[in-house]
């Protein structure tokens, strides 16, 4: 996999606008990655770099969904874990098989998601859903960031492998 897009020719690139945009999307994302690591903290980090090739190799595994801007902190936490190439993009792939229906384009696995959460929050805590419609914020969009990339972003890294080792 790492083989296919390292092998793209400008030729095969330039008549791929797909591709070319999700390699865009990749390299914009990534140098944005953990950078308050030491793992991440410069250009030429090999945490940067893992985390790019990785995410171009999943990318040439299933092209259909493609790069999800989030996809980079999920793949960035698995590298912390395994520092290794071939163990972290096989991790990746394993959750993103599960994680796959949130970051689909049609969007249906997020909106069910959201709704999920709605409906916990509704039977959880009544006062605070009455609270949600009053201030017309029923949509849980504010949620949409814990959901993709859970709670990464939130909590430190130790915090966040926490709830990520409970999710299994």
């Amino acid at each position: 996999l790492k083989t296919q897009w390292q092998t793209q020719s400008e030729y095969q690139l330039a008549r791929n606008s797909r591709l070319r945009e999700m390699i865009h999307s990749i390299d914009k994302d990534v140098p944005r990655t953990d950078r308050h690591l030491p793992e991440f903290k410069y250009e030429d980090s090999a945490g940067l770099t893992a985390v790019r090739e990785l995410l171009l190799a999943y990318l040439m595994l299933n092209f259909d969904l493609g790069y999800v801007q989030g996809m980079n902190d999920i793949a960035s936490a698995l590298w912390l874990v395994f520092r290794d190439e071939a163990l972290t993009f096989w991790a990746f792939a394993h959750w993103m098989e599960d994680l796959e229906p949130l970051y689909a384009f049609d969007q249906h696995g997020i909106e069910n998601q959201l709704k999920l959460v709605s409906t916990l929050v509704r039977f959880v805590d009544p006062h605070l859903m009455h609270q949600l419609e009053r201030a017309n914020s029923t949509h849980f969009l504010f949620c949409l960031r814990w959901l993709l990339v859970f709670f990464k972003r939130d909590f430190d890294v130790s915090g966040a492998r926490k709830i990520w080792e409970v999710r299994g």
